[in-house]
């Protein structure tokens, strides 16, 4: 039966919203507790309205007594007490008639959400793809979303108190789907995690999003970031102890060179120098150098003691040409530097922003192995080296001409910059 215009002058939905309800069960309480009105049928009968208003479940029952106040409008306007007994509980049940419309929409809003609508995925159906391409923005809407829709489930934002509406949309019972997006919510959560930093969810990140682990999560990154500062760490380590031996040897290599006699270059005349002197004038320190070594190569780590591996390897590195020695180090730190940077690229996708060290390692360039293409330079255009770091390690001279000479790069150097830089 259709419903009769409402014939209160604030019966409607929105004019309950000003009604105090507080006021109301009171009105209703007083008029219960009235014998006189208690005792006539008409009061009995609304006493009955409010009741069943308040057991309603659905939107049928509420229907049902909004249309049985409306069609005894004669018979409750009677008396006052009548007409503000029948007006209120008339104004509750469109109130109600409201929150139920709200519930039922919410509900249906999320179980669309949850199996999808149309062309669009809901949750239940994401792919991998769907989750990389979530956004802060996105993810937060999903969550205000579900925030939503567990508020109309409770009278108070305490939670404490529930609603008594009974509906399950056509896909789901609304039970199963509080449960399954519940459950839901823990894949968001675990998204806000992932996004934290860059705003991205990386391949690593994904599996954990997808099985909803926020703490399996944030326990993986936290080692991770660990893992990764750490063998940076030891990487710089190494590199800084290869950096000291380089310039120590590269200074005593440098200082031979100039002391030689005829063409005097000490690695074509191995009368003036031996590995061994080397190694120990040139003041470098391998076993500080080997140590660090090891403490950044896990794979060393698991292959022989630290101890052995060390004096192993400064037995073998003795006897070694040292300008071998410099130009193999050089390429040890570029590939320090390399993995260094495989670490930092690596840590940047789980945890979603740069790392910051100490000293963070840049590509260097190949200072050892320049190519020219004009091979006979004059001793005119000679360099003139503002700093140790620019000097070649192979000078070579005629002990008369006023420069050096490099067949590494194929560069006439100023000798007497070169004397001053060493003070020799």
């Amino acid at each position: 039966m259709a419903r009769k215009s409402n014939i209160f002058s604030y019966g409607s939905a929105e004019g309950a919203q000003d009604t105090s309800f507080a006021d109301i069960i009171e009105l209703l309480n007083a008029f219960s507790k009235r014998d006189e009105y208690h005792n006539t049928e008409v009061g009995k009968e609304i006493l009955q309205l409010n009741a069943s208003v308040d057991s309603a479940q659905n939107l049928g029952t509420i229907d049902n007594l909004l249309n049985i106040i409306n069609s005894n409008t004669s018979n409750y306007s009677t008396n006052n007490a009548n007409k503000y007994a029948s007006q209120t509980v008339y104004n509750k049940a469109s109130q109600k008639e409201a929150e139920i419309k709200y519930y039922r929409k919410k509900v249906d809003n999320m179980q669309d959400k949850y199996f999808g609508v149309d062309e669009k995925p809901g949750f239940e159906n994401l792919s991998t793809d769907d989750i990389l391409n979530w956004t802060y923005d996105s993810v937060s809407d999903e969550i205000m979303s579900i925030k939503d829709f567990e508020a109309v489930f409770f009278t108070d934002y305490e939670k404490q108190s529930p609603v008594n509406f009974s509906y399950n949309p056509n896909k789901i019972k609304t039970d199963d789907l509080r449960r399954r997006v519940d459950a839901y919510k823990n894949n968001i959560y675990t998204a806000l995690e992932a996004l934290r930093g860059d705003g991205l969810i990386s391949e690593y990140e994904l599996p954990f999003v997808v099985t909803g682990d926020k703490e399996a999560l944030a326990s993986s990154k936290e080692h991770y970031s660990k893992a990764y500062k750490g063998k940076i760490k030891n990487s710089n380590k190494a590199v800084s102890a290869i950096k000291k031996n380089i310039a120590n040897l590269k200074d005593w290599i440098v200082k031979e060179s100039i002391r030689g006699k005829g063409d005097g270059n000490i690695f074509t005349n191995p009368d003036l120098v031996t590995s061994e002197q080397a190694y120990i004038k040139s003041g470098i320190n391998l076993h500080q150098q080997f140590g660090a070594k090891y403490d950044a190569d896990i794979s060393l780590q698991e292959s022989e003691p630290k101890e052995d591996y060390v004096e192993r390897m400064v037995r073998e590195t003795i006897p070694q040409n040292p300008l071998e020695l410099v130009r193999q180090w050089s390429q040890e730190i570029q590939g320090y530097e390399n993995n260094n940077a495989i670490s930092e690229r690596e840590f940047y996708k789980w945890m979603g922003y740069k790392m910051q060290t100490d000293n963070t390692p840049t590509n260097i360039k190949e200072e050892w192995n320049k190519e020219f293409n004009n091979k006979d330079k004059p001793w005119s255009t000679r360099a003139y080296p503002k700093s140790k770091d620019e000097v070649p390690i192979d000078l070579t001279t005629d002990r008369i001409s006023r420069h050096y000479y490099s067949n590494e790069t194929n560069e006439y150097y100023d000798k007497d910059t070169i004397d001053a830089l060493y003070n020799y």
